[in-house]
């Protein structure tokens, strides 16, 4: 991984302080595990974003997508083994429950309903 730190160790059997930095293929599947719930709020935020204004016609959209994603991801996850991934995916649908979450989700239930 790091093949310039093998050239500069000050001892041959001694790794340098970079070294003790090596991610395994554990942290790399825990990384990918944190984008996969990261990116539906970067795609929320960059819909929302605007030169003077956020479009607030969107929001409401924008909740519905965030809930629907992070529940989706709430099932996959296994807070067994990805403990740390289930905390993030919780925090995130109780911060949206705290919110316009609960009534836009029962007002497009209710129009799904109806439909």
């Amino acid at each position: 991984m790091f093949q310039d730190e093998f050239r500069h160790r000050t001892s041959a059997n001694q790794p340098t302080l970079l070294e003790a930095f090596e991610l395994t293929d554990d942290d790399f599947d825990g990384l990918r595990a944190i984008l996969h719930v990261l990116k539906p709020l970067s795609l929320a935020q960059k819909a929302l974003e605007g030169d003077q204004y956020v479009n607030i016609s969107l929001v409401p959209l924008a909740v519905h997508h965030l809930c629907m994603e992070l529940e989706a991801c709430q099932v996959i996850a296994d807070p067994e083994t990805e403990a740390d991934l289930s905390i993030l995916i919780d925090f995130k649908i109780s911060t949206l429950d705290g919110g316009m979450h609960v009534i836009i989700c029962q007002s497009l239930h209710a129009e799904q309903e109806t439909a």
